[in-house]
């Protein structure tokens, strides 16, 4: 059988079951195409209002004439029999189509030529029809397969048939110019005043000028420590965007229950303090509250105040709403932090991190702006300044100035304060860890800035290496990411391997072979001692096992001719006959605590069958005391983790023994002054290798704005600024950043613009968030 996809699906063969042909219409194809050739007007419903595409149709050289078709139509040559022929012949497919005589079929027993519209439309039917078949059967061989947890699966399974129908939605890649043409009209209507904005209007005057409104695709951050009122500020949006904008929002609230919500929402609306609706007390008020009530019962605004919601379940029920409504206009989360992380066993910062990215995905997925409610760190209230900057909402710390950052580009370092003085950071690449695969890659930078004076501490490996961080920066363990403040001496961080290096000869002469900054920078692992007895204070280092000491003479080489000999002979030598067998390059013993035993729970396997899986004799728990990378008699030094891996089934663990990292003790951990700090946004990764260590950085980079409230009156009661807040637009990836005052209407509570302040003390002239 002819077609342009699959022709046949289920059955089996061996069993004798006959196969199922997919969905088609072979009549409506031909008549789309026949129309197309014999009337001009039939063009239009076709390519324009129906949008057919090529793979739209079943049989194959049906989709071949109709791509003719169309580059005649884009030619503005004539369509029809004799041109299309000579189209295809032109192409080398006329005799693939059937030839000519197929043509003149076509052509002459079209029914209605008039009615191409809807044959195209019982052609688009029958293509989302197999999308969808396709779409089932993938989902079952998932299921079958158990290619991943249940959950993750049923994540699966609503993004294909998500796709399904957003299908008929997606556009293909588009040229500058016709991009260029479509933004054009739009900035002609917003400097005619036709048009208002380009994004959702947030209802404050102020804001929706800095930000066009939130645009689709965007993730708002909007952050402030208790009290500040986040959730009043974002329920006055909603309001705004479902009741004035009529577009739907979909509000998921993980800390007030949907009555609550319901209070605020009509003592926002009714003008009415919030305690006297608490209590009741609203017998005056009753015809303000059933006017309230009906205007927000017109409102397309859509409330889930589940308080254990999961980044899975928050997408699928967007993506249904989405659907429902043909569209979303916000979405609000309030907030981050109170998600529940689908992966338990992930450090906070590891959690929260997927979350930020999650609703980022989710963002650009529906071309929808997305606002996401988060706590800040205490450390507004510790300044004499409480006003929050942007290093209060990170998850994690921030880097001494002299923090030396790799670059894979050039195989060379710069400091972290040189990029932070750069004008575009973007220009620079940074290495950073892939968890999925546990390899390192370039990435590009986002963002470098200064973040402040904070206190230091220094933190310093076996190997020799030392890192200037605050208490809250955090480090790659086995076990996930952690807080400086949290390590232990004896817990192993995650290092490069190796590093790329420049092309070229090495610079390094033969008396300064035992510099240590060097070495390390070389990925040449080793350990660094201090000779106390030399009157210049010497420094040795211990290089030792084939890999390492090869790359040492590579790098560095020997000086003079007679030394270079040797030199090399030692290199032919290692790389003949040594085999790989170094006890330091091994996963740390914590990973059977925080990945075999939950592995080995999960496909349930003993600790006597996984030690004859991996064919040693067992040995009760030594094995669990030992590092997991001394595989003796494997060829390499991970050989026991990657045995480990296959015997309790576990990718996670295949992935750490085939990763780009070495593990390295930390040694010693003290506090190291104050100074000016720094941190960089690294493009979707939020990581990067610094002082040869892998350290994080912060949730901030997922949003395209970043924005805190600040009340002045909360921190001083001499302030002259009583009623009033800020909003400060800290961060707008594609706009201007700036501080919006709005004033503070504390028993609705409500937030308008500064210029409805005359409101406060009783009912408005202006609407919620319109200037009077």
């Amino acid at each position: 059988m002819e077609a342009s996809g699959n022709g046949l699906i289920g059955g089996d063969p061996e069993a004798g079951a006959a196969p199922l042909l997919q969905p088609h219409n072979l009549d409506a194809e031909q008549s789309v195409l026949g129309a197309m050739m014999v009337s001009l007007a039939a063009l239009d419903p076709v390519l324009g209002e129906a949008r057919l595409r090529g793979e739209d149709f079943y049989r194959g050289r049906h989709a071949t004439i109709y791509a003719a078709i169309q580059e005649l139509y884009e030619r503005n040559e004539p369509v029809d029999a004799l041109t299309v022929a000579e189209h295809l012949r032109a192409l080398g497919k006329l005799e693939e189509v059937g030839g000519q005589d197929v043509i003149n079929s076509l052509a002459a027993t079209t029914p209605v030529p008039g009615n191409a519209g809807h044959y195209a439309q019982i052609v688009k039917q029958n293509s989302m029809l197999r999308r969808l078949l396709g779409a089932a059967q993938r989902i079952q061989q998932s299921v079958q397969a158990r290619e991943g947890e249940p959950q993750d699966l049923v994540e699966q399974a609503e993004v294909l048939l998500f796709n399904v129908a957003r299908a008929e939605q997606a556009g293909d890649f588009s040229s500058l110019e016709a991009i260029l043409d479509v933004e054009l009209s739009k900035l002609d209507k917003l400097a005619s005043g036709d048009a208002q904005m380009t994004g959702t209007p947030s209802g404050f005057k102020k804001l929706d000028e800095i930000t066009g409104g939130f645009q689709p695709g965007n993730l708002v951050v909007l952050a402030a420590r208790p009290a500040m009122g986040k959730s009043s500020l974002v329920c006055n949006i909603a309001e705004n965007v479902a009741w004035k904008a009529k577009r739907p929002v979909a509000f998921f609230s993980l800390e007030m229950s949907e009555t609550e919500l319901a209070h605020r929402f009509i003592a926002s609306r009714a003008r009415i303090p919030s305690d006297r609706l608490r209590k009741g007390n609203i017998q005056k008020d009753w015809n303000k509250v059933l006017k309230a009530a009906n205007e927000l019962a017109d409102a397309p605004l859509f409330i889930d105040d589940s308080s254990d919601l999961s980044l899975l379940d928050l997408r699928a029920k967007c993506r249904r709403l989405h659907s429902q409504q043909g569209g979303l206009g916000l979405v609000i989360v309030d907030y981050i932090q109170l998600m529940r992380s689908e992966d338990p066993r992930a450090g906070r910062v590891e959690q929260v991190g997927q979350m930020s990215r999650g609703l980022k995905i989710l963002a650009r997925e529906l071309e929808v702006p997305v606002i996401g409610i988060s706590q800040l760190s205490r450390a507004p209230e510790q300044r004499p300044d409480k006003r929050p900057i942007l290093s209060d909402l990170r998850e994690s710390g921030c880097l001494a100035g002299e923090t030396r950052v790799f670059l894979p580009d050039s195989g060379g370092w710069t400091t972290m304060r040189e990029l932070a003085a750069l004008a575009d950071p973007a220009v620079v690449r940074v290495l950073a860890l892939d968890e999925e695969r546990m390899k390192l890659v370039p990435r590009r930078l986002t963002n470098a800035f200064s973040t402040g004076v904070k206190p230091l501490y220094k933190l310093r490996t076996k190997l020799g290496r030392t890192i200037r961080a605050t208490g809250n920066h955090r480090f790659r363990t086995t076990g996930g990411w952690h807080r400086l403040d949290e390590l232990e001496v004896g817990d192993s961080l995650a290092l490069p391997r190796e590093l790329p290096t420049a092309p070229g000869e090495a610079t390094m002469r033969g008396d300064e072979l035992a510099r240590l900054g060097q070495l390390l920078r070389q990925g040449i692992n080793s350990t660094v001692r201090r000779a106390a007895t030399h009157k210049k204070g010497q420094w040795h280092v211990d290089v030792s096992g084939a890999a390492e000491t090869i790359r040492l003479l590579q790098f560095v080489g020997a000086s003079g001719a007679a030394k270079r000999g040797p030199a090399n002979a030692i290199i032919e030598h290692l790389r003949e006959n040594a085999v790989a067998n170094t006890n330091r390059d091994v996963i740390p013993r914590s990973a059977w605590t925080t990945v075999v035993k939950p592995a080995m729970a999960a496909a349930g396997v003993s600790a006597r069958e996984m030690q004859a899986r991996i064919g040693t004799a067992y040995c009760g728990s030594t094995l669990y005391r030992a590092n997991l990378g001394r595989g003796r008699g494997r060829g390499r030094s991970r050989g026991r983790a990657a045995a480990v891996a296959e015997a309790v089934e576990s990718p996670v663990l295949a992935r750490l023994a085939e990763s780009d990292l070495y593990w390295d003790p930390v040694v010693a951990i003290e506090p190291d002054g104050a100074e000016e700090v720094f941190d960089l946004t690294v493009e979707g990764l939020h990581n990067f290798v610094a002082d040869d260590i892998v350290v994080h950085n912060s949730i901030e980079q997922d949003a395209d704005i970043v924005s805190f409230i600040y009340r002045d009156e909360y921190y001083n009661e001499e302030t002259e600024r009583l009623g009033e807040a800020d909003l400060i637009i800290a961060k707008h990836r594609n706009g201007p950043i700036g501080t919006v005052a709005l004033a503070f209407q504390e028993q609705f509570p409500k937030f308008v613009n500064l210029a409805s302040s005359q409101a406060y003390a009783g009912e408005p002239e202006a609407e919620p968030g319109e200037a009077a």
